[in-house]
């Protein structure tokens, strides 16, 4: 690892350029593999301000299920499979609307995750950045890493993200549970402040 340097004004970089953007979409991958059968999930997200998000599911794991949150602040839901052609209502933060990894999928926007990045903090959980930007694995654009970590505990990291320097998006996220790797994230096919209908938020 590089050298390192507390991060905190770092998440609020990663934060403050989340929260500048008016919409975006991208393509996500997450691979759980803190399980006997590895899982992976895949889709689309599309997000316009001020929190308009539409998820799609589009691999294996609730192929074909599709969640939106509208401007009222409620998520309207094609489940998949036989429900597909079902919209159920459903509270944001259901059981039915999480991640492979147990994540909430309406908190999957850049903004939600550099604000629980920032409230980590705000509880005390610490940060440390590298100092410079490094290549991923050797190759590709250069990314700087972040790692969350308790006080007490500096050598169990709690999250590694992989931060473009440019933009202070994240491109690979790491989540570990009991000092273990529980899952990896990934973001392609990223479009910035992008021209979204509101229908696209419709369901």
């Amino acid at each position: 690892m590089e050298s390192q340097k507390d991060g905190a004004t770092f998440v609020d970089s990663m934060y403050n350029a989340a929260a500048a953007l008016n919409s975006y979409s991208f393509r996500y991958q997450m691979q759980v593999v803190k399980k006997k059968t590895p899982v992976v999930e895949e889709g689309n997200l599309y997000f316009k301000h001020p929190r308009l998000i539409r998820v799609e599911e589009i691999g294996p794991y609730k192929n074909g299920a599709i969640a939106v949150l509208g401007g009222d602040g409620k998520v309207r839901a094609h489940l998949g499979g036989a429900l597909k052609y079902f919209v159920v209502t459903l509270d944001p933060h259901s059981s039915e609307l999480r991640s492979a990894n147990g994540y909430p999928m309406v908190d999957s926007d850049f903004l939600s995750l550099a604000a629980f990045l920032k409230n980590w903090v705000k509880e005390g959980i610490k940060a440390r950045v590298t100092e410079k930007p490094a290549p991923l694995n050797g190759n590709g654009k250069p990314v700087q890493v972040l790692e969350m970590y308790k006080a007490e505990a500096p050598e169990r990291v709690l999250k590694r993200v992989f931060v473009d320097p440019d933009s202070f998006l994240p491109v690979l996220w790491h989540d570990f549970q009991g000092g273990e790797l529980l899952s990896v994230s990934s973001w392609s096919n990223v479009s910035l402040n992008v021209a979204l209908s509101d229908e696209l938020f419709k369901l």
